[in-house]
This record gives structure tokens, sequence and C-alpha cells, in this order.
């Protein structure tokens, strides 16, 4: 993480989400509170082929020379701009390049982040060595994508206008997570900008003096590991540190 500082305060203040085991379609339902608060659910695709065989060599040999738009960051906070998004923030390059400074994390100007990679496009073969959990039904998926990227990488505090189910393939990620109630301390981006579903507090070093209010915030945690699902509900706040080279699927999804 950034700040040792913050470190402290997550270990001293934040709750821990629930942990299940279990994954059927009501065991979800029931830990989550009808899909209305986040649980991390263990050893959830220890199953999936991809948790077994997905790394740098992988991706390399299947994907090696493949165009894809992937994230630049000087501090490795990837975060948007209220005024332009996130289009000037990006760069083309193969799949091996990227892979390539994934592997040399530490040692080049700027960290790199494949974001938000959908698995019906370009890399739909992967979809063979990943399955869709049993309690999402087809007609609820709205999408699914890969996220790639070295340790160090942060995503900032937003929401998502969906449910999202995060599974962790490779490597370990720890979540910080704020409820809706929350939001009002958390100084949401104007609705008319480019990023109202991102604070503007920063988290790890608030200025109290222009966000007073979040210091009344309260926090849960949650630290996936490789096999692990996390379930985020819909406008749940979420600021997402990758703690190693990681991995990840997500699910956004609809429950009605």
């Amino acid at each position: 993480m950034n700040s040792s500082v913050f470190t402290k305060i997550v270990e001293m203040s934040a709750r821990p989400i629930e942990c299940i085991t279990k994954t059927t379609y009501e065991d979800v339902y029931d830990a989550s509170f009808g899909h209305t608060r986040p649980i991390l659910i263990k050893n959830a695709i220890s199953q999936w082929k991809a948790v077994s065989s997905w790394n740098t060599q992988y991706f390399k040999s299947k994907f090696g020379g493949l165009t894809v738009q992937v994230a630049c960051s000087r501090d490795g906070v990837f975060r948007g701009d209220p005024q332009t998004g996130f289009e000037k923030r990006v760069e083309q390059m193969e799949f091996g390049k990227f892979l390539d400074l994934v592997s040399e994390n530490g040692h080049s100007e700027k960290k790199y982040y494949l974001q938000q990679q959908p698995l019906d496009g370009q890399l739909s073969s992967l979809q063979e060595d990943i399955e869709i959990p049993d309690y999402i039904g087809q007609d609820l998926l709205k999408e699914k994508n890969l996220w790639f990227g070295p340790g160090g990488n942060v995503s900032p505090l937003h929401f998502d206008s969906a449910n999202n189910l995060l599974a962790q393939v490779a490597g370990s990620k720890l979540v910080i997570l704020f409820s809706p109630e929350q939001s009002d301390c958390l100084y949401p981006y104007p609705k008319d900008s480019k990023t109202p579903h991102m604070a503007q507090v920063d988290i790890e070093r608030p200025n109290l003096a222009k966000f007073p209010k979040f210091q009344n915030a309260q926090w849960w945690k949650a630290q996936l590991e490789a096999g692990d699902i996390l379930f985020m509900p819909i406008l749940w706040w979420h600021q997402v540190y990758s703690l190693s080279m990681a991995i990840s699927v997500n699910f956004w999804y609809s429950i009605f």
C-alpha cells in the first residue's frame, strides 16, 4: 500500500467482510442479506483452469502479438479526470510488451494496468478457462472482464452501477469498502462530471479541512487470494490494491 499510516488505520478500524465457503445461490443470498452486503467467498474458483494456468508465459504464448489498450500511471494510482475521464491515460501496445513491463515492476518509469478488458472480444478464448458462477443467471450477466497488473497498482475509491463479483485468479488484492450510506462522507464528483462514480477524498491522505465529513466514515476490508471471489453490491464504494502481480476476472450483473 502507499501509506504505512493508512495501513495501520485500516488494521485498527476496518471491519472484516464476512467469509463463506459455500457458493449456491441461496448461500450467497443469505450471507449477503439479499445481495445488499459484500461477502468474501473463499476458494470459490479453485476448480477453474485459469487458476492453475494463467501467468505471464501463458498470456504471452496466446496473445503476445495482440495490440491492447493499457492504462498508465506514474505513481501506480489509476485516477480518472473529472473533466476528461480516462481516455488520455492509456497507451496502445502489444500484449507481450505489456507483460514484459509487468514483469519489470519497479524498474520502469510508469505503472501499467490492463483494466476492464472484455472477455467477449479479442480475448474470448480465455472464457474456456473460467466458469460463470452458478448464482449468476445468464440473463442477468452484463459484462465479464480481465484485469491484469503488477503489485502496487491502486484503483481509487469508486462505485459500480451493477453488482460486481471480483474473482481473484492469481496474486492477491486488498479491497477497502464503504456502504452507499457513507457517500456524503466520501464527496463524490458532481453528476455532470466525467467521473460521478468516483470520490474526491483521498482516503489515504484525507484533507479534512476540505472534506471534514470523512472523519465520520466507517469502512470494511477484504483480502482476496487466488481462488477467492468478493461480492460487492451495486453502489458500494471500493478502493482496490494489488498486493502482488494480480490477475482478476470480474462479472457485472443485475439481480432483477
